[in-house]
């Protein structure tokens, strides 16, 4: 809630003067009394309630009836190995006929596919007989009679199929293999035909399916046998012109003979290597080293018997030379039989050698020929290996070949029994039938929700219309009692509203008594001026006027600036009333017009504008001696005198209400004036009314209802607060009595049971 500032008055030198105080109540605290509010807009309701239930009769009226049917499907389960059908279905382990989530969902969607509607749209056309529309209730008889629906059987047979077409959803129902196919038509037999005429499709097509599968797998393995058997022929003759042509009859008996011989020289030619490799090392060790240091040599018989002799002669030599000379006979002897051992040692040796290396040349001969023997037996061999293993994948040709026809054999005649068997994995569980009630429209229930609908709307958009007035209604002053609190001011009258007349039930008097200007007053029509004389608008200013009297009561002659926040808030118009109300005492009363830049005074009195106000504080004549009544203009209320603005230029507008001689001049005034009302300027705008307000016995504040904001009044006030300038008190402009919810309904009508006499 806005929390605003509040003024009261402090005393000041000289003056009362006036400051804030914060934490004022304000209007908006009011809570919106729903029971009085509804009351009050009881015609809106009631319109909003009738033309709710208008609104649904039309509605049950407009809409066209539609009548709801369902069939219910199973997706049965099917056995994929009832007599080998998985081998050869190509759907079998796919899970296509088992009631899981996305087999469900995929059968939905085929069936919502635009293929099974056109046919079942085919399948009613060729089948159903056309219908009309049914007059089953007062609503189907006044929609006919209206037209809505086409009376041609032939045409609104064709547009109820079509809307139970548009109209199609298929759903599963729960955790089971089942579902549910609705439509909506405007014909009941319509829709359950339409719906039993999809189910059976559906039906026919899943057994379509499934028979087209298993003939196209016939005809598959049908044209498959065929070329296995070509393939068979083929293979067949090929391994007869092999074993014609190469004498195979025994070649397993023969493949094994030579494949033993082979094995046998195999291990032949390792032995001869191995005995080649020694003899071939004995070889090169007898050419390589000394002959003395073989192993032969040293171990042979023979060649040990001459070195023993050779031994035993050099010996015996020896000793002969130790005591005879070299040529003595025995020594001669002696040395010629170590001669003679000596050349026998060497030709053994060398035998010995020869031997070695004849061995080793015999080693390497037998190796050779062993090896040659082997390469033969090898090619042999690997020739007949050859003829046999093409002889063997010819025969492993022909053996798969056979088996390829057998299998296919076995398949094509369980597809040929599998397509003879009627199996179909959907079944009708519920057909659907013409049901006797529309699903809409429900007159009696449509149109008592509409009703509701309407007289809640109506409560709504009061609520929310109460709730943004009172919300525009917290940024201003609205209605009497609003300004007290928030200003801390006197509410010294309320003006209210202006109503014409003849909605007053009294008759216009002649202009003159009291002026209410149409612009500033509420009104339309310009400045055009009426008058009353006896009525509660005329009680409402001798009541703001007894208050303003009431607060000065100790002036003997007042003067009064009346004055506004801002602009179009009827202090002009007001002022012109209180001026009027006041000359009907008897007291005499001058009205200045101090608003020099939009004077309207003279317009209001339908006066003269020639000299005024501004001629007054221009001249430089001597007040004292300045005949006022040459510049006051009386006007046809008895008592009321204007002085109106006179001439002033746009020089002057910026000086002239700083002059001194305007005190002068409301001094001489006091003397011939009982009270003297000032119309200024708004006073936030211009400082006109702050300027005279020194010269005055106070201010009357207005305050228009419903446009005058909080703010401004406040700041206007804290103006004349500062100024030092009392604010006797506040009026409240254009209060609308009748559209107020807080007590002003009564306001007109306590004044027409009183009757005025003019």
């Amino acid at each position: 809630m806005m929390e605003e500032n509040q003024i009261e008055n402090v005393g000041a030198p000289g003056r009362p003067g006036l400051v804030l105080r914060p934490n004022a109540a304000t209007p908006e605290a009011v809570q919106i009394n729903h029971l009085r509010l509804w009351w009050a807009r009881k015609w809106w309701i009631l319109l909003g309630t009738l033309l709710g239930c208008a609104a649904g009769i039309f509605w049950s009226i407009w809409q066209i009836p539609e009548y709801d049917a369902s069939t219910t499907v199973e997706m049965v389960g099917f056995n994929e190995s009832f007599m080998g059908l998985n081998q050869f279905d190509p759907q079998a382990g796919t899970g296509a006929y088992s009631g899981t989530l996305a087999n469900i969902q995929t059968q939905e969607r085929i069936l919502l596919g635009s293929s099974l509607r056109k046919r079942a749209i085919q399948r009613l056309g060729m089948e159903t007989a056309p219908v009309g529309p049914a007059s089953v209730d007062v609503f189907s008889i006044i929609r006919n009679r209206l037209g809505i629906l086409s009376q041609d059987p032939t045409e609104f047979t064709q547009m109820a199929i079509r809307t139970a077409s548009s109209t199609l959803s298929v759903h599963g129902v729960g955790l089971s293999r089942l579902l549910t196919i609705d439509c909506q038509a405007p014909s009941p037999e319509i829709a359950a035909a339409f719906a039993n005429a999809l189910a059976n499709e559906y039906v026919s097509d899943n057994a379509q399916v499934r028979a087209s599968s298993a003939t196209r797998t016939s005809q598959w393995l049908e044209g498959q046998i065929e070329e296995n058997k070509g393939r068979l022929e083929e293979a067949n003759t090929k391994l007869q012109d092999f074993i014609k042509k190469e004498g195979l009859e025994f070649v397993v008996d023969q493949n094994t003979l030579a494949d033993s011989k082979l094995k046998q020289l195999q291990q032949d030619l390792s032995a001869l290597q191995i005995e080649r490799v020694g003899k071939q090392s004995r070889y090169e060790l007898a050419t390589s080293s000394p002959v003395d240091s073989l192993p032969e040599i040293l171990d042979d018989g023979t060649l040990r018997g001459l070195r023993d002799q050779l031994t035993a002669l050099r010996r015996d030599r020896a000793q002969l030379t130790a005591t005879l000379m070299p040529d003595h006979y025995k020594v001669r002897r002696i040395d010629a039989q170590i001669g003679e051992l000596e050349q026998t040692q060497q030709r053994e040796k060398a035998n010995l050698v020869k031997r070695i290396q004849n061995e080793y040349e015999a080693a390497l001969r037998r190796e050779k020929l062993t090896t040659a023997a082997y390469s033969a037996q090898s090619h042999a061999l690997a020739d007949q290996a050859s003829k046999t293993g093409q002889y063997e994948l010819l025969k492993r040709q022909v053996e798969m070949a056979q088996q390829a026809f057998n299998a296919l054999t076995v398949q094509y005649n369980q597809a040929a029994l599998a397509a003879a068997v009627p199996a179909n994995t959907v079944r009708i569980v519920d057909p659907a039938t013409a049901s006797g009630a529309p699903l809409r429209p429900k007159p009696l229930h449509d149109t008592l929700v509409a009703t509701l609908f309407g007289a809640g709307l109506a409560i709504i958009l009061c609520i929310v219309a109460e709730k943004i007035r009172l919300r525009q209604l917290s940024r201003v002053f609205a209605s009497p009692g609003h300004l007290a609190p928030v200003l801390n001011l006197p509410e010294l009258g309320v003006i209210p509203k202006i109503i014409p007349a003849s909605q007053q039930g009294m008759d216009a008097l002649n202009p003159g008594r009291l002026l209410v200007s149409g612009r500033e007053g509420g009104v339309e029509g310009g400045d055009t001026v009426q008058a009353f004389e006896n009525s509660s608008l005329a009680d409402s200013f001798r009541y703001a006027l007894t208050s303003i009297l009431g607060r000065q009561a100790q002036h003997e002659h007042l003067t009064l600036v009346v004055t506004s926040p801002g602009p179009g808030e009827g202090k002009t118009t007001l002022a012109g009333n209180l001026a009027v109300a006041t000359a009907q005492t008897g007291r005499s009363v001058l009205l200045i017009d101090a608003d020099l830049r939009r004077p309207r005074l003279h317009k209001l009195f339908d006066l003269q504008i020639n000299v005024g106000f501004a001629d007054l504080i221009s001249s430089e004549a001597n007040l004292s001696s300045v005949d006022m009544m040459a510049y006051i203009q009386p006007t046809s209320t008895d008592n009321l005198y204007v002085l109106t603005v006179g001439n002033i230029t746009s020089e002057q507008l910026g000086s002239i209400m700083f002059s001194a001689r305007i005190s002068k001049l409301l001094t001489r005034l006091r003397n011939n004036f009982d009270v003297i009302l000032i119309d200024t300027p708004p006073a936030l705008q211009f400082p006109d009314a702050r300027l005279l307000g020194h010269l005055s016995d106070g201010v009357v504040l207005i305050v228009r209802s419903g446009m005058t904001f909080r703010t401004n009044a406040i700041a206007a006030a804290e103006r004349f607060a500062q100024d030092g300038v009392s604010i006797i008190g506040t009026i409240l402009n254009d209060w609308d009595a009748e559209a107020s919810l807080d007590g002003g309904r009564g306001f007109y009508r306590y004044n027409e049971k009183y009757t005025y006499n003019s």
